[in-house]
């Protein structure tokens, strides 16, 4: 996107917003660096058309065995359903069965619903994503700003690349409106946007160190994380009460690396 601004003089203000995503042009344009985590976790989706009788008041989240399960209603019998696990999963839904595996790794024991979804209908590919997570320390220059994917993205094993990406745009578009154009004006926001990012990783890592990582002692760590959550652990339960509630309400103190070693090691 670029804003142009020309003024009294003939000289224009122009002002562009680089909005394409993971493998920006725009970033490798600007030389702005792309920092990278690596992923511990893939996350599969497929869309399904065909759930009839399904209720569809509720999405849902369960952890069961070497994977994490996850549906999102849209509608209509229509759902998106996603598989989290380990590295070791990282081509479980490749080739041209791979959504008759996928569907077949939808089959959890704890949604009565289970047996719909296995014989739901595809409709479209069965893709696999890394879990990693990406950011720009500062996605800005003199007339040129990131925002979205292009300025860094989300492990999306928690599912917060939109609102990512809605809030950029929001608060982007205010500094443009009130004239902001050098690298300067743009760096609260991209401040914010770092520590925003900081809470949203820690807390993906955390997800997939419960839910998804290739682990032996996988049942533990749920059960440590759900008994801690269950009683509102203050270690714990804003942590995951953020993920839906916004990363502003994350505070400094819940970013302890430590949590993560107790995990692994439950």
């Amino acid at each position: 996107m670029e804003d142009r601004n020309v003024g009294p003089n003939g000289h224009g203000g122009d002002q562009a917003v680089g909005a394409d995503g993971r493998r920006s042009v725009t970033r490798r344009a600007l030389g702005i660096t792309l920092e990278r985590q690596p992923e511990t976790s893939y996350i599969a989706g497929l869309l399904l058309d065909g759930l009839r009788g399904v209720s569809d008041d509720h999405d849902v989240l369960i952890g069961e065995d070497d994977r994490l399960f996850l549906l999102f209603h849209q509608g209509d019998g229509r759902a998106r359903a996603y598989v989290c696990t380990g590295l070791s999963g990282q081509h479980r839904f490749a080739g041209r069965d791979g959504a008759v595996r996928f569907l077949e790794a939808c089959a959890v024991s704890g949604y009565p619903w289970s047996e719909q979804v296995v014989t739901a209908t595809p409709a479209g590919p069965c893709a696999t994503y890394p879990g990693d997570d990406t950011w720009c320390a500062e996605p800005y220059v003199d007339g040129a700003v990131l925002i979205g994917d292009a300025a860094g993205h989300n492990d999306p094993i928690i599912g917060q690349g939109l609102s990512i990406a809605m809030r950029d745009a929001r608060t982007v578009r205010d500094l443009v409106v009130e004239g902001a154009r050098s690298a300067d004006a743009f760096a609260a926001y991209g401040a914010e946007r770092m520590a925003r990012m900081t809470r949203l990783r820690f807390a993906a890592d955390v997800m997939a160190a419960t839910q998804a990582e290739d682990a032996d002692n996988r049942d533990a760590r749920r059960r440590y994380v759900n008994e801690r959550v269950a009683s509102m652990d203050a270690a714990v339960f804003p942590l995951i009460l953020g993920i839906f509630a916004g990363p502003e309400t994350i505070g400094d103190e819940l970013l302890d690396p430590r949590l993560l070693d107790s995990i692994r090691a439950a």
